[in-house]
């Protein structure tokens, strides 16, 4: 998927002059094989809560471009682009440098500061770049013109809002829940087996597509598993000391996206040494498999499930 992410390119005006530079970049020094590259532009767009993406032109660059991932780059113009993400440590993480025009590999990126928030017509600061290895170096602070964020449609979007009124706190930071799903195991004896549970920041549907979220916290074959953009690799419970975390099933309903249950979600417990904390209400889309519902609750079966 990087390509769907790569910064796009385009040229000067259609006058052919000198584009006005987007962004100010006076500690911004860019090399390639030790030639400096006259950065005259930036752009960032927030990918998902939390992970942005920027490209740094020289001559080209568009938020038009960067949002749709086209590619209307001219001969004899440079860019390159970088994604950051927030994790749970509230640190800015680097990970990924690229390049369509010149050779690019940066195996430590490192962290970055940033103050904005990427909205369209904004402006963001990004500091602390360090990128410095091989022919390519990147080092100091730049400004970057917001772009806002590209509208998700489709797979992994339900077709209605859902009614959320849940929090899942993670290492003491709160997100609110914006997306559950449930489904019945598979190979499950009967329907009170414990369904798999998934519990995100962002929106879920049953299409099997995941959208971008910085937690997800899932329950899967009665295993829990917490995993997102704010982890740079999935936290997996293998001391059961996610077992406090429960919900259980208060009423049913339906959707377009399929059949609804209203659950009822908390606990407290620990997932990878992060604490893990759940509370409140929220409308799950079942996903039903073979034609039956999932069924039960976190801990017993719930007399109001089916």
């Amino acid at each position: 998927m990087r390509f769907a992410w790569l910064f796009v390119l385009v040229a000067c005006g259609k006058s052919g002059k000198k584009a006005v530079p987007q962004g100010s970049f006076d500690t911004l020094k860019v090399t390639m094989a030790g030639q400096p590259i006259a950065i005259d532009r930036a752009f960032i767009k927030r990918v998902s809560p939390d992970v942005y993406t920027v490209v740094l032109g020289a001559g080209k660059g568009s938020c038009e471009d960067l949002l749709a991932g086209a590619d209307k780059s001219k001969p004899g113009t440079q860019a390159f682009s970088f994604t950051f993400a927030k994790r749970v440590d509230e640190a800015f993480h680097v990970t990924d440098v690229w390049s369509r025009d010149f050779s690019v590999k940066v195996s430590a990126p490192g962290t970055v500061m940033f103050d904005g928030n990427a909205d369209k017509d904004t402006k963001a600061t990004i500091k602390n770049v360090v990128f410095n290895e091989g022919g390519f170096s990147a080092t100091g602070s730049f400004t970057a013109v917001g772009c806002g964020e590209p509208v998700v449609t489709g797979l992994g979007t339900p077709k209605m809002p859902k009614k959320m009124k849940a929090v899942m706190v993670i290492g003491g930071r709160v997100l609110d829940v914006r997306g559950v799903t449930v489904q019945a195991r598979a190979g499950a004896a009967d329907a009170t087996d414990l369904p798999n549970i998934r519990i995100s920041s962002s929106p879920l549907d049953c299409s099997g597509v995941t959208l971008p979220a910085q937690a997800i916290l899932e329950r899967s074959d009665g295993k829990w598993s917490l995993s997102g953009t704010w982890f740079d690799a999935p936290r997996i419970d293998t001391e059961d000391k996610a077992k406090p975390l429960t919900f259980s099933a208060n009423n049913v309903g339906n959707s377009t996206d399929g059949p609804t249950l209203m659950l009822q979600v908390s606990g407290l417990g620990s997932i990878g040494g992060i604490q893990v904390e759940l509370n409140g209400t929220a409308e799950a889309i079942e996903c039903v498999s073979g034609g039956r519902p999932a069924s039960g609750t976190g801990s017993s079966p719930s007399p109001d499930a089916r």
